[in-house]
């Protein structure tokens, strides 16, 4: 008898690179495409991204506002301001060759 098994990562793209990225790299991580026409929205982003207030749609220049905090925020220390957002473009051809 053949078995079949379905799972369903919803946020794969954003595992697979956290995964595969180097372990001192704690920036916050989004996926963007600019599928739509309406330039680069984020498709997923890391549990990080999304605490900081960044969403599924919002617009790239957003979520670099939303991360950054406001202008002058960054204490020099390594805090928040400091910090940025990984951003990279969705591939979904990489994604299912990573599973």
């Amino acid at each position: 008898m053949r078995r079949v098994a379905c799972i369903y990562f919803p946020d794969w793209c954003v595992q697979h690179r956290l995964a595969s990225r180097p372990p001192d790299d704690s920036r916050p991580l989004l996926v963007v495409s600019a599928a739509g026409g309406r330039g680069r929205r984020g498709v997923a982003c890391c549990a990080r991204a999304t605490d900081d207030g960044v969403r599924r749609g919002v617009s790239l220049a957003e979520a670099k506002a939303i991360v950054s905090g406001p202008p002058g925020g960054g204490d020099g220390a390594g805090g928040k301001g400091d910090v940025g957002l990984n951003v990279v473009l969705a591939d979904e051809e990489s994604d299912r060759r990573a599973l």
